[in-house]
C-alpha cells in the first residue's frame, strides 16, 4: 500500500488490470441496460450476484479491463448516476 500525505490509504495498482464493481438496482434488464449504456460492446463478465431477502433488489458482478485510474473512476462515476442503478460498489 502506498502512503502518501494526500491519501494514506490510497492502495498501488498496475494498470491496466481486471476490475470488479457491483452493481446493484431493481430490476435486472434496467441493471443490464445501465451498464451496456456506460461500457457498450466492451468485453466483460457481467453475472448476477445476489438477491435482497425481499427480493426488491438484485446485484450483479461486473468485471472488465481497465487502462487507467480515471477510466476505472469514469466508468463508476456514470454507472452509478445511471436512474435504474441504487448502487454501485
Amino acid at each position: 500500500m502506498i502512503l502518501d500525505a494526500n491519501n494514506q490509504d490510497k492502495p498501488e495498482i498496475s494498470y491496466p488490470c481486471s476490475w470488479s464493481y457491483t452493481v446493484i438496482g431493481i430490476h435486472s434488464a434496467s441493471i443490464e441496460e445501465a451498464v451496456i449504456s456506460v461500457i457498450g460492446q466492451r468485453e466483460c463478465s457481467f453475472e448476477a450476484s445476489k438477491t435482497s431477502k425481499g427480493g426488491k433488489y438484485c446485484s450483479y458482478k461486473l468485471k472488465l479491463l481497465v487502462h487507467n485510474e480515471d477510466e476505472r473512476n469514469l466508468i463508476f462515476e456514470e454507472i452509478k448516476k445511471h436512474k435504474h442503478v441504487k448502487m454501485v460498489l
